[in-house]
Parts: structure tokens; C-alpha cells; sequence
């Protein structure tokens, strides 16, 4: 099966944006927290890859299904080159099935800034 056909997965979350689709390299000083929903069937040796823009983090093998969960910590420095630029980063992941299998999630876009974004009241 190409690409082009497969389904795609919901997109992930980043915690640390709080709703919005702005990141803020303050509130990541450890990296930011990525929260990927929980996919229909889960096997031992399911792994997942993130993407921001085009560099990937390394497998997470995500093990035992009892023990799971789905939250990932992203490399602050993966966002580094798209902090301040007023552009958006296709933020997405690859959910591999049996280790084998790989899908990929819609993007979501996140802006990266500096500073925590003005409050609008």
C-alpha cells in the first residue's frame, strides 16, 4: 500500500501549548510533552517516531500494553530553528504496529516562540 492511500492517524497534542497551537521554549525547558491518542488495536512491539518539520526523534518502543502510555518527550532543541520565526512547524508522528507496520498521523502546525504569548482578555 503507497503512502498516498493509507489512512491517516489523529494528530498528537503538545501539552505544554495548552489548547492553542503556539509553543512557547520557555514552558519546554526539558522538552516538550507530546500526547498521542491511543490507537485501535496495540501490539508489544508498537514503537512511534516524531516528526517536527522534517527531523525525527528515535523510536520510542512503547512495550507492554498494560504498562502504556502515550506521552513523549520531544528534544527542546528539535524546535530551536523555528522559534521566532512567525511560521509554522508541521508537528505529526509515525505510529509503527508490530514494529513493522508504519502509519502516520495528520500535522498539526505549532508556532515556536521565545517568550509565552500575550494573554487576549
Amino acid at each position: 500500500m503507497s503512502d498516498s492511500t493509507k489512512t491517516l492517524l489523529e494528530p498528537l497534542a503538545i501539552k505544554q501549548a495548552n489548547g492553542t497551537n503556539v509553543i512557547s521554549l520557555k514552558d519546554i525547558p526539558d522538552g516538550a510533552t507530546a500526547v498521542i491518542p491511543k490507537p485501535p488495536i496495540e501490539d508489544d512491539d508498537d514503537a512511534v517516531e516524531i516528526e517536527v518539520g522534517t527531523e525525527r526523534t528515535e523510536h520510542f518502543v512503547l512495550g507492554p500494553i498494560a504498562d502504556r502510555t502515550y506521552e513523549f518527550t520531544i528534544p527542546k532543541n528539535m524546535f530551536l530553528d523555528f522559534a521566532g520565526t512567525n511560521k509554522d512547524v508541521p508537528v505529526r508522528y509515525i505510529y509503527w504496529f508490530s514494529g513493522i507496520n508504519d502509519v502516520t498521523s495528520e500535522p498539526i502546525n505549532y508556532r515556536v516562540e521565545h517568550l509565552k504569548p500575550p494573554c487576549h482578555e
